[in-house]
């Protein structure tokens, strides 16, 4: 208890080593709580990246972190065209 660096060098290297979106958005959310925006914006962006190869559903959570990401940070445009990419994302994976 107490010790967020060593909480956050842990998140880091399993967010490295695994290289999967989810460990990626648990890195980028406990950065947020840190007051670390700019490096929980990378970890989401990489979130998004990996999440293209996965699942529409691990990719729509990477985009809808990020997009809330965007709003809070003020940037309602940049939020607006993701959360039209997520729907495109959920459209096309309720049709397969």
């Amino acid at each position: 208890k107490g010790k967020p660096e060593e909480a956050e060098k842990t998140l880091q290297k399993v967010a490295d080593s695994q290289g999967s979106s989810e460990a990626h958005l648990a890195l980028a959310r406990f950065l947020l709580k840190l007051g670390k925006e700019d490096e929980a914006a990378a970890s989401l962006q990489s979130a998004v990246q990996t999440a293209g190869a996965g699942s529409p559903s691990v990719k729509a959570l990477a985009l809808a972190a990020q997009a809330e990401f965007e709003l809070l940070a003020g940037s309602g445009k940049q939020a607006l065209k993701t959360r039209i990419e997520l729907s495109s994302v959920l459209l096309n994976s309720s049709g397969q």
